[in-house]
């Protein structure tokens, strides 16, 4: 039993009380405060029984179990259930009574009052209770002030939740109305502001965190909340969907991420479609440890495939993986697998004992700088390991190979996006001579992916800096983890075989602005962080090319997903092409892949590279 709450015995002879006052005043009421001796009897047999089913109705209900001042809406429900079922047991043994007898123990009438003075009184008590714990005894030494954002019945719950517990000592002032504004409108006793109000409000009653408990809020009211929270140092937390339900358990709310800031509206899946297709199937995930390939395994299993079957050569973040799987969200039935997807054998191995039905290939190097210093393990690795397992889908009968690409493939300028662009144009043209659907899908930077510009600022700002950008003007299209996967998942359900997807990456943003607003999310200023320009590095690009404008495309009947122009592509002439690199890769010749890369893609022009020279005008 936790410190300063009452012992469940306490509230159960509490109850018992309830329960006989309520009979005896139902029978007062019932013969106007004349009771005959008759009736006196029944009275006290009638105290024997309703102490019975009440008593029981109260152990198998639990109504008791509950910590009175946390009481939620569940915990009324079970009350009220008790009570309406004690009222028909007692209803049925009076009327059999007066069939066998013709003498009712309790009247009839009796047990109506009874019972709705019961339900009255029991529930005011726990209530009242409640009120007068959270609204008079616990303000006075509350030193946490809060707003609620939202106004719906998440967000009272929230305030519910929010001060119950003891220790943080919250209080909420007021809810904060971002759509709908209702001036000198109250909700759950306090009032109601706009979201012009907030700075007012914050430096009022000197706010120390703001909760969001509004699902819909825009991406512009949401950043205009954070930066008002970074200027004055207060937490933006999320409110768990938990509290929606009215269950006020305590629990760590979420901290508002940079990512999330940065995110459009919400994207809408046919879950349905995907549902049905994913569902009873076997998906093998290649890089299945990576930043993508980890989330699409998270999203996948929400549709309850036959099997996983998890790929991945880095053993740690693999083991990792394994573990979140079955600790948190209780998934077994994934078959976790180390290897290369280089080995052809190994990956023959797997293909032929599982029979996988979709492939979603995300292995790959991603690396820009450090792929341009190693060209000859770029082309290996992205188009030769896209090759053996583009090939084994063809050759075990998989329905759909979905091939996760980059928007860096467009118009390439490094041996990175050449390489992504070499395994695109193998896998479309593979599609032509295979029963197998190879579908692409391309899409650009995504947010504190492993190695992303998010992870290295937050550790050079908690190091102090200074913060490296590469150049005042590079900008870069990005999205999220999450945003990337459910479109992938979205566009491998509806394409049919040798589409190139293309994603609707939003707004460019300018890496130093990400810069300095991850400085401010961190509570810092220019003048604490210093933001540097390094130059840009080996195949960087100033500007990534908006996708939508890069190359012809047509709309799906999703608003964020369109289809590139279909290319046809000479299957022997690409295989001979390829296999020609390999052998200048084998004999760690580096000049001579480039040159044939650059041959096989003509809009590969280097940038910020010594490969420069080499380019076909």
């Amino acid at each position: 039993m936790d410190e300063g709450y009452s012992p469940r015995w306490i509230v159960f002879i509490v109850d018992m009380v309830i329960v006989e006052f309520s009979l005896f005043l139902a029978f007062l009421l019932r013969y106007n405060f004349e009771l005959a001796d008759y009736d006196k009897i029944r009275f006290y047999i009638g105290m024997i029984t309703i102490l019975v089913v009440r008593g029981s109705l109260s152990a198998i209900f639990k109504t008791y179990a509950h910590i009175i001042r946390h009481t939620s809406s569940m915990d009324i429900i079970r009350l009220v259930a008790s009570v309406l079922i004690g009222s028909l047991l007692l209803l049925a043994s009076s009327i059999i009574g007066r069939i066998i007898i013709t003498f009712p123990v309790i009247p009839i009438t009796v047990i109506i009052i009874e019972g709705f003075l019961t339900m009255f009184l029991m529930t005011n008590m726990r209530l009242a209770f409640k009120f007068i714990f959270f609204r008079i005894l616990t303000p006075y030494r509350l030193s946490n002030p809060v707003l609620v954002i939202g106004t719906r019945e998440k967000a009272v719950f929230t305030r519910e939740a929010l001060e119950i517990d003891r220790n943080i000592k919250n209080k909420v002032i007021s809810f904060i109305d971002s759509s709908n504004p209702q001036k000198k409108k109250r909700l759950a006793g306090l009032p109601i502001h706009e979201l012009n109000e907030l700075e007012f409000l914050i430096v009022r009653h000197r706010i120390a965190s703001i909760v969001l408990a509004k699902d819909d809020l825009l991406e512009s009211e949401k950043e205009y909340i954070a930066s008002l929270c970074k200027d004055y140092d207060i937490k933006m937390l999320y409110a768990p969907e938990s509290w929606l339900s009215g269950d006020s358990t305590i629990v760590e709310m979420k901290e508002v991420t940079i990512e999330e800031l940065l995110t459009r509206d919400p994207i809408n899946l046919d879950k349905t479609h995907i549902h049905q297709t994913l569902h009873n199937k076997s998906v093998l995930i290649t890089g299945a440890a990576g930043s993508i390939g980890s989330e699409l395994t998270r999203q996948i299993a929400r549709y309850n495939p036959r099997q996983l079957i998890l790929v991945d050569q880095a053993e740690t973040p693999l083991y990792d993986m394994d573990l979140e799987l079955k600790e948190r969200y209780n998934i077994s039935n994934c078959n976790i697998i180390l290897a290369d997807i280089l080995n052809k054998d190994r990956m023959e191995k797997i293909f032929s004992f599982f029979h996988p039905d979709y492939v979603y290939h995300a292995a790959a190097y991603k690396h820009v700088p450090m792929l341009e210093n190693d060209p000859i393990e770029a082309f290996r690795n992205n188009v030769i390991g896209t090759r053996i397992i583009a090939d084994l889908a063809d050759k075990s009968g998989v329905e759909k190979f979905i091939m996760i690409s980059t928007d860096k493939a467009v118009n390439p300028t490094g041996i990175m996006g050449a390489s992504k662009r070499m395994a695109e144009i193998y896998v479309q043209a593979l599609n032509a001579h295979s029963e197998t659907s190879y579908i692409t899908t391309r899409f650009g930077n995504v947010l504190n992916s492993s190695g992303s510009v998010i992870p290295r600022f937050l550790k050079q700002i908690r190091e102090g800096g200074p913060v490296t950008v590469t150049h005042p003007e590079v900008t870069r299209y990005f999205m999220t983890i999450q945003e990337s996967c459910q479109l992938v998942l979205e566009a491998s359900v509806m394409g049919t075989g040798g589409e190139i997807f293309l994603f609707d990456m939003g707004e460019p943003v300018r890496i130093a602005d990400l810069a300095r607003k991850l400085i401010r999310l961190t509570g810092r200023n220019e003048n604490d962080i210093e933001v540097q320009y390094t130059g840009l590095r080996d195949g960087e690009k100033l500007f990534e090319e908006l996708l939508l404008q890069a190359e012809p495309c047509k709309p799906t009947h999703h608003p964020k997903i369109m289809i590139a122009e279909r290319k046809p592509y000479n299957y022997e002439n690409i295989i001979e092409h390829i296999d020609n690199i390999s052998l200048y890769a084998t004999s760690q010749d580096e000049i001579s892949v480039v040159k044939l890369m650059k041959k096989m893609i003509p809009t590969y022009k280097s940038q910020n590279s010594v490969y420069k020279k080499y380019d076909i005008n």
